[in-house]
C-alpha cells in the first residue's frame, strides 16, 4: 500500500510570503526572510514544503552553531558540494622560512629561504654567535662545542637551534609548531657532522667547498610539516573572496 505524503496545514499565509519573494528573486530582486520560533512549530517543514514548490532553482542549506570558530560556516557549509576543495580547511603545510648553518666562528656556512625577502645571513650569524657566546660565558662555563641556545622567540617568530661539534643549524619559522620540527632540525645537523666533519674543520670560507651542506641545508627548509591550522582570529582574505 503507498502512502501519500500529508499536505502542509496551516500555513498559507507563510507559503505565500515565500513564494513571492521567489517570483522577485526571478526579476532579480533578492530578499532575505527569517523564520523563527520555538523548537517543533514546523520551521523545517515550511522550509521542506517551500523547496519542493522551488524545483526549478539551486538551493544550498547551511547551518552554523555559535560555539564554533569557523568563520563563514553558514556559508561553507552551503557550498561545501560545489567546489573541489573545501573553502576553510583546519590544516595547513607549514616549512620553515629561513635555515641557517653557522660554524662556531660565526661565519655563515649556507643559507635557504622560502621568503622573497630573506634575513642577512652574515648579520643574523654574526648576532647570534655573540647571543650564543654571551650566554655560555655567563652561564655554561665547561659546557663543550655542542652546548648552546636550544631556541629562541620573539613574538610569533619562532627560532630552533640545534649544534654539534663543528657546526650549528637555525631554523626559523613563526606561528604554531609541529611537534617534530625540533627533531628534524636535529636529524639534519647529525646528517651534516657525521658526512662533513673534516670539511668544516679545514674549511678556509670557499662556499664552493660547501655546497654539500647547502643542499642539505635547502632541503631541511623545504621539509613540510602538517599542523592544525587555528581559524580563529586569522585574516581570511583569501576565504572571503
Amino acid at each position: 500500500m503507498k502512502f501519500q505524503k500529508p499536505g502542509l496545514i496551516g500555513r498559507k499565509e507563510e507559503m505565500k510570503t515565500l513564494n513571492n519573494a521567489l517570483s522577485q528573486a526571478t526579476l532579480g530582486k533578492g530578499s532575505t526572510i527569517i523564520l523563527s520560533g520555538e523548537a517543533g512549530i514546523g520551521k523545517s517543514r515550511l522550509l521542506q514544503e517551500f523547496k519542493a514548490q522551488a524545483s526549478n532553482f539551486y538551493i544550498y542549506s547551511g547551518a552554523a552553531a555559535q560555539d564554533a570558530i569557523q568563520p563563514f560556516m553558514l556559508f561553507s557549509s552551503a557550498l561545501e558540494h560545489e567546489i573541489e576543495t573545501p573553502l576553510f580547511s583546519n590544516e595547513e603545510h607549514k616549512s620553515f622560512t629561513t635555515v641557517f648553518a653557522v660554524n662556531h666562528a660565526g661565519l655563515l656556512v649556507a643559507q635557504a629561504s622560502n621568503e622573497d625577502e630573506e634575513l642577512d645571513g652574515d648579520i643574523f650569524a654574526g648576532m647570534l654567535t655573540a647571543v650564543q657566546s654571551f650566554v655560555h660565558d655567563s652561564m655554561g662555563r665547561g659546557e663543550g662545542k655542542e652546548a648552546g641556545l636550544g631556541r629562541l622567540e620573539y613574538g610569533d617568530l619562532k627560532i630552533i637551534i640545534e649544534h654539534s661539534q663543528n657546526i650549528f643549524v637555525t631554523a626559523v619559522f613563526s606561528g604554531l609548531e609541529h611537534q617534530d620540527m625540533k627533531k628534524t632540525v636535529r636529524q639534519a645537523v647529525n646528517l651534516i657532522e657525521n658526512e662533513h666533519s673534516e670539511l668544516l674543520k679545514s674549511w678556509m670560507g670557499s662556499m664552493n667547498d660547501v655546497q654539500p651542506i647547502s643542499q642539505l641545508i635547502s632541503d631541511l627548509a623545504q621539509v613540510k610539516f602538517l599542523i592544525r591550522k587555528n581559524l580563529e582570529g586569522l585574516k581570511l582574505e583569501e576565504e572571503r573572496l
